[in-house]
């Protein structure tokens, strides 16, 4: 195996240093999108499981629906409308992939 001259590696290094410069100056800034603020007030969302309703999903069998939230005690002190979404721990699992989802962007 053949070593590298110190004007190789010299080389090299310039080289790593210049592609990492363009990688990093090619790259614009990130922003998030938005999709501005979900409520859970009806006719959009209507009492029940919350999976299908306005691009919402759950793959599982997990207790998360939208929920009337008259019962709540304090509902009006915490920002809540008629309705709300509720998520519950009565099914659980160790998997990522089984989760209640928002709607995408």
């Amino acid at each position: 195996m053949k070593r590298l001259s110190s004007r190789d590696v010299r080389l090299l290094a310039l080289t790593a240093c210049a592609i990492a410069t363009i990688s990093i100056i090619g790259v614009g800034g990130a922003a998030a999108d938005t999709t501005g603020t979900i409520n859970f007030e009806p006719p959009a969302y209507s009492a029940g499981d919350i999976n299908g309703q306005q691009g919402w999903m759950k793959t599982g069998a997990y207790d998360a629906a939208v929920a009337d939230s008259a019962g709540v005690p304090a509902v009006g002190t915490l920002g809540f409308g008629s309705q709300a979404l509720r998520i519950s721990d009565a099914v659980t699992t160790g998997a990522f992939g089984d989760q209640t989802f928002s709607p995408g962007l």
